[in-house]
């Protein structure tokens, strides 16, 4: 099965969302779910989602985390409190 562009139809935006985070920006965020992999969560800071990686806190709980990456609005972080060795 191929998809075509059109299949999709998808629209390149004009003005597209702003990056609210810059990498190795230092930020608190709120854990809201754990994530599809072990030390993995999903919090949330200034009204955008964020993937922690080596992170084991719980829900609800505030954390401050160092941004790793920031594309295309979609963020990966990491926890700043412990790091864990994997």
């Amino acid at each position: 099965l191929r998809y075509r562009y059109s299949d999709v139809k998808t629209e390149k935006l004009k003005n597209p969302l702003p990056l609210k985070f810059k990498k190795h920006e230092k930020i608190s965020a709120e854990i809201k779910c754990q994530g599809w992999f072990p030390n993995q969560v999903i919090a949330v800071s200034r009204n955008r989602a964020l993937t922690i990686v080596n992170c084991n806190e719980r829900i609800g709980e505030n954390i401050n985390v160092r941004i790793l990456e920031a594309d295309n609005n979609i963020y990966l972080a990491e926890s700043l409190k412990q790091r864990l060795r994997t």
